[in-house]
């Protein structure tokens, strides 16, 4: 089964364009390597931050190029000194995934959600319930949802770091919920839907929340 590596990189201020070349270098550096099925690159509105999706054969696979194809430990090689702190990185899975034919996507968000473990379960079915109207609708052009687990940070020499500089909670679960619209009226209608709203309260309450304007690559 396919997984998914999604990794963001923090940038300093200042540092927007250099870690732009670096990030294409990391995406350079990466496409030759075996398992390998694609590696897309997104740069935040604000430029402060690099979603890297790369997706992979299966997770045999990933476990023997971890080491030395991690983005996150090639992106801290090669960009450290443009970036915030150590790049964030989840092994996930797709859940579930829409594609509307035939249109254009002119904007997109990622949107990071960080929740308990013993939450998962039940926000995962509101949240596929909740795409599941919006797709009917005909609001998105495209999207996809993942799950999966934070992956232990690394130094780019790839010791774990000390276990004291990890945060005091563990949120255990992280959902990825990739969005695309066709443009900004059919973008509003879909945050403004009563059922979006609902469940858009319902999981600020539940759970630590990344939302991200991205520019299409």
């Amino acid at each position: 089964m396919e997984l998914l590596i999604v990794t963001l990189a923090h940038i300093r201020p200042a540092y927007e364009i250099d870690a732009q070349t670096q990030v294409r270098q990391v995406t350079d550096a990466l496409r030759p390597t075996p398992g390998l099925l694609g590696v897309r690159s997104y740069t935040s509105r604000d430029r402060r931050y690099h979603l890297l999706l790369t997706t992979w054969e299966n997770e045999e696979v990933w476990q023997k190029v971890r080491d030395r194809c991690s983005p996150a430990r090639l992106l801290q090689e090669m960009a450290g000194a443009q970036l915030m702190d150590t790049p964030e990185q989840w092994a996930m899975r797709s859940i579930w995934g829409y594609v509307r034919p035939a249109v254009t996507p002119t904007l997109a968000v990622a949107l990071l959600a960080r929740v308990q473990p013993e939450q998962a379960e039940a926000i995962e079915q509101r949240w596929l319930e909740s795409l599941h109207r919006q797709a009917a609708e005909l609001l998105m052009a495209s999207a996809f949802l993942a799950r999966g687990e934070e992956e232990s940070r690394t130094r780019a020499g790839g010791d774990r770091e000390d276990a004291s500089r990890e945060p005091a909670y563990r949120w255990g679960t992280v959902f990825l919920n990739f969005l695309t619209w066709a443009s900004e009226i059919e973008q509003e209608e879909f945050y403004t839907q009563p059922g979006y709203q609902n469940f858009s309260l319902q999981l600020h309450q539940a759970a630590l929340i990344q939302m991200l304007a991205l520019e299409q690559p």
